[in-house]
């Protein structure tokens, strides 16, 4: 493990343990950078018991905010899609796996489930921002590995606006993410592969288009880089 990350480690158990407010640490990069693993190391070497990390999966997880995407889902279904969905229908998608109903595309043509993917992604965003400020304003630190781009304006200033916040910007580089994309997806096409990672299938050609106008945009003055790190 690199000095640097121990470094960044210490200072942050420092500045957590003397907040009253939770302490919000904000990864980002582009995707397929290494947040997810760099969380889970910070969460390590921080203490299990007291970093949540708050991410997709975390989403899916919990009852209450898994609830409210089904409802927002079922909401656009029927509003902005113009399908009438049949109680089963509705009682499907409120009680089982939302990964395994992706996958079968909630029994809708082809062109309405695009539309429907776009918006469940762009609703993750501001429910794990939310449920993150709500658990911070508790007094819970936590993790929130993300992909934070310029045109998210509103959802940074939420976070500007909280007293013990800090975005740091993990840098991979662009020979290493089209590996680490092989090797996930590689992962999602075995036999075996479980709902979750089956629908985390990625294009190379998209992150890398992502890749080059992201670093440039995120890497902020008070933004530091952690690069390359050996977890």
């Amino acid at each position: 493990m690199k000095h640097v990350f121990k470094t960044f480690v210490f200072l942050l158990f420092i500045s957590s343990s003397l907040a009253a407010q939770g302490t919000i640490i904000l990864i980002n990069g582009t995707s397929s950078a290494g947040k997810s693993s760099i969380s889970r190391a910070l969460q390590k070497a921080l203490g299990e018991s007291s970093w949540e990390i708050i991410d997709g999966d975390y989403l899916s997880e919990n009852p209450e905010l898994a609830t409210t995407m089904r409802e927002l889902i079922l909401r656009f279904i029927e509003t902005k899609l113009k399908i009438q969905l049949s109680p089963e229908e509705k009682q499907k998608i409120m009680s089982e796996d939302l990964f395994e109903l992706d996958n079968e595309g909630f029994g809708l043509p082809a062109e309405k489930h695009e539309k429907l993917q776009a918006y469940m992604e762009d609703q993750a965003g501001p429910q794990i921002y939310k449920q993150a400020i709500r658990m911070s304003n508790a007094g819970r630190n936590v993790i929130v590995p993300s992909v934070f781009e310029k045109n998210m304006k509103d959802e940074l200033d939420a976070f500007s606006a909280h007293d013990n916040v800090l975005m740091v910007l993990v840098f991979c580089s662009l020979t290493k993410i089209p590996q680490r994309i092989s090797y996930r997806n590689e992962a999602a096409l075995r036999p075996g592969a479980t709902a979750e990672e089956k629908d985390d299938i990625r294009p190379v050609s998209g992150v890398l288009r992502q890749f080059s106008g992201f670093y440039p945009a995120g890497n902020r003055i008070d933004m530091p880089v952690l690069e390359e790190l050996t977890l």
